[in-house]
């Protein structure tokens, strides 16, 4: 059997249990969990084309052009999971789905190159190198161009953040964007690596080592890389752990001598103060136009998940801004809801303050 085809599917399936690892973790900033394991999918996909290639099956077809188009999905998601770690509540908005384009545009250019055969193994073997190039060489060209841009992008978006948050942490418990750093950081080198080894063959008389063999390393390499950072910082693959309060007596006087643990003082905070802030418009926001608080079962782990932010966070803001314990921040709310609902003459009190969100 073709040793690439053995390396190649060793790291694919290495690949899938990154993505599987990435897709059960519970809590923490799912999204962006969800967008590092569509990063490695689509990389995942382009092992699973060449291995294809290798093993002639299904040569020059439709189906391996997908497959390697999928490649240019990961650094694109790639951005995406660096957006959704520096901001807090982030949703994918429809403007975003402009940088599928590229994607698009090089699966309908490996589509309508079909007929030259360009995802075959002798297309590969062509493509070591020299003068005309082919077009095999000009679409692994296109490939690195694109890979690159969209590294230096996510990197530049990166820089951003933290010239305007002198923090080191992202809105995930005890992930560090240390990480990121280094895995964008050598993503960004690799793929200008192989993008001046793309240049390189298009010297006349200039032929180097197989095609994709440099690729299907990278994209290995970039596996290992985050397993290894996976290891040396569980928190980006276990859950966050969250305590969740208990029931609630709803008729029980509220404990003025609350433990020191429901409400934390003013300077215990670790949220950097525009991060606090954009926290507390996104909940405020959201209280007056969902109004969650009508729940009777409502909890904080609930509130969290719907506003995709960490519980201790979310916790932590209503502390410092409202001055209030989790409780007393929607019973306040549920008592407002009453008020109003008092203007019906017609509507028993037990209604009301079952309508209120009191049980």
């Amino acid at each position: 059997m073709n040793s690439q085809i053995l390396i190649a599917g060793g790291g694919a399936l290495f690949g899938l249990m990154l993505i599987l690892a990435l897709l059960v973790r519970r809590g923490g900033v799912r999204k962006g969990n969800r967008l590092l394991a569509a990063s490695l999918a689509g990389a995942l996909g382009y092992l699973i084309g060449l291995i294809l290639i290798r093993a002639d099956f299904a040569q020059g077809s439709g189906l391996i052009g997908l497959l390697i188009s999928l490649y240019l999905l990961s650094p694109i998601f790639m951005l995406g999971y660096v957006r959704a770690l520096i901001r807090p509540g982030f949703r994918l908005q429809a403007s975003d789905f402009i940088h599928l384009l590229p994607v698009i545009g090089f699966y309908l250019t490996i589509t309508l190159l079909q007929r030259d055969n360009v995802t075959t193994a002798e297309a590969l073997e062509r493509a070591r190198g020299g003068w005309p190039p082919n077009r095999t060489t000009l679409v692994g060209l296109l490939m690195y161009v694109i890979q690159v841009l969209f590294f230096g992008r996510a990197l530049f978006v990166l820089w951003v953040h933290q010239q305007q948050v002198v923090w080191d942490f992202s809105y995930d418990e005890n992930i560090t964007l240390r990480w990121l750093r280094i895995l964008l950081g050598i993503s960004l080198v690799l793929s200008s690596i192989g993008l001046l080894i793309a240049l390189a063959r298009l010297v006349p008389g200039v032929e180097l080592w197989p095609r994709s063999f440099y690729s299907m390393s990278m994209v290995i390499l970039i596996y290992y890389l985050i397993g290894f950072m996976g290891l040396s910082q569980p928190a980006i693959f276990d859950p966050v752990a969250g305590e969740e309060p208990a029931p609630e007596n709803k008729f029980a006087e509220p404990e003025r001598d609350a433990p020191e643990t429901d409400r934390a003082a003013p300077d215990e905070g670790t949220l950097p103060a525009e991060v606090e802030t954009h926290y507390w418009n996104e909940l405020q926001a959201y209280m007056g136009r969902e109004k969650p608080f009508l729940d009777n079962k409502l909890r904080i782990a609930d509130l969290a998940e719907q506003l995709d932010m960490p519980v201790h966070h979310l916790s932590q803001t209503i502390n410092r801004r409202a001055g209030e314990s989790f409780s007393e921040f929607i019973n306040r709310h549920r008592v407002d809801a009453a008020k109003g609902l008092l203007n019906d003459p017609e509507k028993p009190i037990a209604m009301i303050t079952f309508d209120a969100g009191f049980n």
